[in-house]
C-alpha cells in the first residue's frame, strides 16, 4: 500500500512539475489554467467559450493562459505572427478535423499550410471580387428581389432569420452549381433543404466526438449530429452534372488539371455550402436586428439617405455608409464566433513579447480583438457605424478588423459574402424601414399615449397562445431548510414530458423545486430549475416561480434559456403557467403545467416588421 502511495505521489510530482515549470505557466491567467483544461472545455460545451475568454482578457490583458497548453491573444502583433508569418502563419490544430465533409479533408480542414495553399490555388480565383462582380452580380440581385417579394407579400411580421438563410443558400448554390442553384425563397422543396442544412447539427455535438473519440461510436443518437440526406444527395448530384456554367465553382474544381476526385469535389462544395449559409445569414440577421432597434434608427435613416441619393447604377463599392454599417455589424458580432487555434511551430516562437514553446495551442478570437483596445474602438459594445466614417484612427481600426481572419488562410469567400450583404441591404433599405417585433400598431400606440382620455375604456387584455402542456414527475420532499425568508423545500424533479404546437420532448432528471414557505402566511411559492430536451435533440433550461393560489393551483412565471438557433425565440417570450396536481403517492407526484405565452411577442414566426 505504501508503495502505491509513493508511486502516486511521484507521478503527481511529475505532473505538477511539468505543468508549473512550463513557460506557459508564467503567463497571465487564472491559477487553475496552469493545471487543467477542463474549465475551458466546459465553457465550450455550454456555448460560453467566447464570452469566457473575453472576460479573461478584460481582467488579464491581451495575453491570457486559458489552459496548460493553450494561450489566447488579442493584439495586432499576435495576429500578424500567428496567422500571417512565414507565408500563411502557423498550422491549424486537429480541431479542424471536425469540419471534414464526407470524411474527406477540404481546404478549410487541411491542417498544414502547404497543402492548404495547393488546394487554394485550385479555386481561389472564382472568389476574386472581379469574378464575383462580373459573373454573379445579376443573379445575386435576383435573389435579393425574391427576398423582398417574400417579405412584402407575407404577413406584416417577417421571420428574417429564415428568409436571410434562404437568401444566402440561393446565392451560394448559384455561385457554386449554376445553373443548378436552389430557389428556397420560392420553392418548398428547396426550403426544406435549407432547414435541414441550417439546423442539422451543433458544434457541441461535434466537440464531444473530438474530445471523446473512443466513446463516439457508442454515443446514443441524440448525441450525434443529425444527418442531412437531402443536402448530401443535392451536392453529389450537382458535382456530377455534365455541363455546369464555366463561371461556377464546380466547373473550376472538376477541370482535369485539378486532379481532384469526385468525392473531394463534393466535400469541398459541401464545406463552402455550409460556410456560405450560416456566416452570411447570421451576419445579416444581426445587422438588421441592430439597425431595427429604436435607439439605432438614426443609422438606418442615414443608410436610407445614402441609398436614395445615389443613382441606381452606382457601384456598390462606392457606398461608404453601406460599407460602414456592414463592417460595424461584423465587428460587433463576427459570424464565426470561435477562436482560430494554431500550433506553435518547432522551436517555439515569441508572440507579443512572450516566448511560447512549440506545440502550444495559440489563437485570437475576433470578438475580443474588436473590443479589447478601447483607444481603437471606443464604447466597444455599442453598435455605431459612424466610427468607420471618421478618418481619425481609421487605419488602426482596419488593421484590427478580424471578422474574416487574415493571411493566407483568411476567409476565401470574403468578397462573395460582402457583395451578397451589400446587395440585400441596398434592396431592403432603399425601399423599407424595419423595426423589431413585437408589433406596435397605431391603435396600441394611441392606447399608450399620454393624450388618451381617461374616460376611455381599459385596453384589452393581451391574448395568450398555448406553448405546451407538461407532465412533471417529482420525488418526495428531500429536505426542509429553515432560512431568513422561510422554510426552503427541496423537491427533486426526476422526469416527465411536454407537448405543444411548436416544441415537444422530455424533462430530464436534472433539477429540483427549491420552493419557499412564507412563515407569516404559510403560502408556498415555487422556485424550480430544470432542463428540457426537445424531440429534435436541443437543450432548454427553464426556471419557474410563483405562489400557490387558494384553489390549490400554482400560478407560475416561466423563463427559458437556450443557445439553440431553432428555439432561440424562447429566450424572449413572456410566458405564464398553471400548475395542478394530477396524482401522488407517498414517494412520488405527477404535476401538470399548462404553459402559455403572450401572443405577438417575438416567436418562431415573428422577428422583424418591414414597414414601408
Amino acid at each position: 500500500m505504501l508503495s502505491l502511495w509513493c508511486a502516486g505521489a511521484f507521478l503527481l510530482g511529475i505532473f505538477l512539475f511539468e505543468r508549473l515549470s512550463s513557460p506557459v505557466a508564467r503567463l497571465p491567467g487564472p491559477w487553475y489554467t496552469k493545471l487543467t483544461s477542463l474549465v475551458i472545455k466546459f465553457q465550450e460545451f455550454s456555448g460560453r467559450r467566447r464570452i469566457s475568454i473575453h472576460e479573461l482578457h478584460k481582467e488579464y490583458g491581451p495575453v491570457v493562459r486559458i489552459a496548460p497548453n493553450e494561450v489566447s491573444f488579442a493584439s495586432l502583433d499576435a495576429i500578424r505572427e500567428i496567422y500571417a508569418s512565414g507565408g500563411s502563419g502557423y498550422d491549424k490544430t486537429e480541431l479542424y478535423d471536425l469540419f471534414r465533409q464526407f470524411n474527406t479533408k477540404t481546404m478549410f480542414s487541411t491542417l498544414d499550410k502547404q497543402s492548404h495553399s495547393e488546394r487554394k490555388r485550385q479555386l481561389a480565383d472564382r472568389y476574386a471580387m472581379s469574378n464575383v462582380m462580373r459573373d454573379h452580380l445579376s443573379t445575386i440581385r435576383e435573389h435579393a428581389k425574391a427576398f423582398i417579394t417574400e417579405c412584402a407579400t407575407g404577413e406584416k411580421s417577417v421571420n428574417v432569420y429564415v428568409y436571410l438563410h434562404c437568401y444566402a443558400l440561393d446565392c451560394v448554390t448559384s455561385f457554386m452549381f449554376s445553373p443548378g442553384g436552389l430557389k428556397s425563397l420560392s420553392d418548398k422543396n428547396d426550403y426544406e433543404l435549407m432547414e435541414e442544412l441550417t439546423y442539422h447539427q451543433s458544434l457541441q455535438k461535434n466537440l464531444l466526438q473530438y474530445y471523446l473519440p473512443q466513446l463516439a461510436p457508442h454515443f446514443p443518437s441524440w448525441l450525434l449530429p443529425r444527418p442531412a440526406p437531402m443536402t448530401n444527395d443535392y451536392v453529389h448530384r450537382m458535382t456530377a452534372q455534365k455541363s455546369p456554367d464555366n463561371c461556377s465553382l464546380v466547373s473550376r474544381l472538376t477541370k482535369a488539371n485539378t486532379s481532384l476526385t469526385h468525392l473531394q469535389v463534393a466535400a469541398e462544395c459541401m464545406d463552402h455550402l455550409a460556410a456560405g449559409i450560416d456566416t452570411t445569414g447570421d451576419g445579416l440577421c444581426f445587422l438588421m436586428w441592430e439597425l431595427s432597434q429604436p435607439h439605432n434608427l438614426q443609422f438606418q435613416e442615414r443608410l436610407y439617405k445614402e441609398l436614395c441619393s445615389t443613382a441606381n447604377d452606382t457601384p456598390i463599392d462606392q457606398l461608404p455608409y453601406l460599407d460602414a454599417v456592414i463592417k460595424e455589424a461584423l465587428r460587433c458580432s463576427p459570424p464565426i464566433p470561435m477562436s482560430f487555434p494554431r500550433h506553435v511551430p518547432r522551436g517555439g516562437r515569441t508572440i507579443d513579447g512572450c516566448f511560447i514553446p512549440e506545440g502550444t495551442i495559440v489563437s485570437c478570437q475576433p470578438y475580443t480583438v474588436h473590443r479589447l483596445d478601447e483607444t481603437v474602438f471606443p464604447e466597444p459594445d455599442r453598435f455605431n457605424p459612424d466610427r468607420w466614417m471618421d478618418d481619425e484612427g481609421l487605419h488602426e481600426r482596419n488593421r484590427l478588423f478580424f471578422a474574416f481572419g487574415t493571411g493566407g488562410r483568411g476567409c476565401t469567400g470574403k468578397s462573395l459574402a460582402m457583395v451578397e450583404m451589400k446587395i440585400l441591404l441596398q434592396a431592403v433599405y432603399s425601399q423599407f424601414r424595419t423595426t423589431v417585433a413585437p408589433d406596435m400598431t397605431l391603435k396600441t400606440m394611441l392606447l399608450l399615449s399620454p393624450h388618451t382620455s381617461t374616460a376611455n375604456p381599459a385596453p384589452p387584455a393581451p391574448e395568450l397562445t398555448l406553448l405546451y402542456t407538461a407532465y412533471v414527475e417529482c420525488e418526495a420532499t428531500l429536505m426542509n431548510s429553515p432560512g431568513p425568508h422561510g422554510i426552503r423545500r427541496t423537491i427533486p424533479i426526476v422526469g416527465g414530458n411536454f407537448t405543444g404546437p411548436h416544441l415537444s420532448g422530455q424533462i430530464l432528471n436534472v433539477g429540483a423545486d427549491w420552493g419557499l414557505v412564507d412563515p407569516q402566511t404559510g403560502i408556498f411559492s415555487a422556485d424550480t430549475r430544470y432542463n428540457l430536451r426537445t424531440d429534435d435533440g436541443e437543450s432548454i433550461f427553464i426556471q419557474t416561480s410563483g405562489p400557490k393560489a387558494p384553489s390549490g393551483q400554482l400560478h407560475l412565471r416561466l423563463v427559458f434559456e437556450t443557445g439553440s438557433r431553432k428555439y432561440y425565440w424562447l429566450n424572449n417570450v413572456v410566458a405564464i403557467g398553471v400548475l395542478t396536481s394530477e396524482a401522488s403517492t407517498t414517494n412520488t407526484s405527477l404535476l401538470r403545467i399548462d404553459a402559455w405565452h403572450v401572443s405577438g411577442m417575438v416567436s418562431s414566426s415573428s422577428f422583424l416588421y418591414l414597414v414601408c
